[in-house]
């Protein structure tokens, strides 16, 4: 039989994010909105208490914690402001879990342990003229000679040599190299 029932772990964890996001985030939020600022010290106490790598396995500067407990951390974070689950969901959840899952070693040593630790923090931007957040409908391309950047941020489309397309997720330090893509995309 399935148990659906939390772990003491999980309940500890609950309690712990629920604390800091009401004395961390809740408080402030609406000033921060209305000023839009980003607070990146709030990110430096998630940090202290191992939350942007909760499911990363420790050996990787993460909490070591199940996938559960991403979810459950992303729950009480967007029960004070959706902005923080966000940031949670970018940074761990698209991110992080990437690097983990089809990370080289050596991406993994470079990258998702200062993210793991909070050294770091990961983000994601797409857009384009025409497509606006839409993957599929990006028309970036690739030159022979490198990346080309024609309008896509962070998230760049290129063009096998079978002709298909496949995504590239490109660094934030430096925009000539990708990171690792994916396979192929067929066009729409």
């Amino acid at each position: 039989m399935i148990e659906f029932e939390l772990t003491e772990d999980h309940k500890a964890l609950v309690q712990t994010v629920r604390e800091f996001a009401q004395k961390e985030v809740a408080p402030f939020i609406k000033e921060w909105d209305e000023k839009q600022h980003f607070e990146r010290s709030v990110l430096d106490k998630m940090a202290a208490l191992n939350l942007l790598g909760v499911c990363i396995p420790e050996e990787y500067g993460g909490a070591g914690f199940d996938y559960i407990s991403l979810g459950l951390v992303c729950e009480e974070l967007e029960a004070v402001d959706t902005f923080m689950r966000v940031v949670m969901s970018v940074h761990t959840g698209l991110n992080s879990l990437s690097l983990y899952t089809w990370g080289t070693e050596e991406q993994k040593q470079k990258y998702l342990v200062p993210q793991a630790k909070g050294e770091k923090l990961a983000t994601y931007g797409l857009t384009e003229p025409g497509a606006g957040s839409d993957v599929i409908g990006a028309r970036s391309t690739a030159r022979r000679d490198g990346w080309a950047q024609s309008g896509a941020c962070c998230v760049e489309v290129k063009r096998s040599a079978s002709g298909r397309r496949g995504i590239g997720i490109v660094r934030g330090e430096r925009w000539d190299s990708p990171l690792f893509t994916s396979p192929d995309v067929p066009d729409p």
